[in-house]
């Protein structure tokens, strides 16, 4: 990895999507905004000006960061795409940051909480489940995330529980969350926080794992899918048995 001069990032797995980067001690973000705020267009054009707000070069970027999901499949698409470009065209590493990360850190930094379950992609009475702890100066999966219901929900409280961790244990969720999921979690005493990511967290985040040195090749970068593209399922359906 070439010295670091700049840390760029971007998150367009959300509805509240981003770009951001730090230069020393100052960072920058530009939020994306509309309908078309998870496109392509809409993200190159706030990229560019987010670098002439910022002063800064391309050449002066040092690594590329991204939220990797789970979350919008279109912004999802667009932001591994981009984040592959940039960091190849510019010979960079790429940090993969998950998405549950970025929001367990805004709400840490609004109001202070250790220990989050952050349910992303929410759909049909299930969401995508991440148990989230911040311990030594940085965020881990207490439960790797993974799609389900209660059950996976009452897992994940049971492990942040166990741990002794500070209290309350927050659920942060989208306006999608089935009301079935926000009443279990009343039930295990935990308290409802609206998804709330920003580009400060996510460059906190990313920071974190700067720190820890694991970026990757460009060409290794994933997404986190928490389910099947509508796409491939129905593709699938018509195919089987014929």
């Amino acid at each position: 990895m070439k010295p670091l001069t700049v840390l760029l990032a971007f998150d367009l797995t959300q509805r509240r999507a981003c770009v951001a980067l730090t230069k020393e001690t100052a960072s920058h973000v530009r939020a994306l905004q509309g309908q078309s705020a998870h496109g392509d267009e809409v993200f190159f054009t706030e990229l560019d000006a987010l670098l002439l707000e910022a002063g800064v070069a391309k050449e002066e970027i040092g690594v590329v960061a991204v939220a990797v999901g789970p979350g919008s499949f279109t912004g999802l698409r667009v932001s591994i795409a981009a984040a592959k470009g940039i960091a190849t065209a510019l010979g960079l590493r790429v940090l993969a940051v998950p998405s549950a990360f970025v929001e367990a850190q805004s709400l840490r930094a609004a109001k202070g909480t250790q220990a989050s379950i952050v349910a992303l992609a929410s759909k049909q009475g299930s969401a995508w489940f991440t148990a989230c702890v911040y311990r030594d100066g940085r965020w881990s999966a207490l439960v790797e995330g993974s799609a389900g219901g209660v059950e996976t929900l009452d897992r994940c409280a049971t492990a942040l529980k166990a741990t002794g961790c500070s209290l309350p244990i927050a659920l942060i969720h989208d306006e999608h969350l089935d009301a079935t999921l926000l009443s279990a979690a009343t039930r295990m005493s935990l308290v409802s926080e609206p998804a709330r990511a920003d580009g400060i967290a996510l460059l906190s985040v990313a920071r974190e794992f700067l720190d820890a040195d694991e970026s990757l090749d460009p060409m290794q970068l994933l997404p986190i899918y928490p389910r099947e593209p509508e796409a491939v399922t129905i593709w699938n359906a018509r195919h089987t048995g014929g």
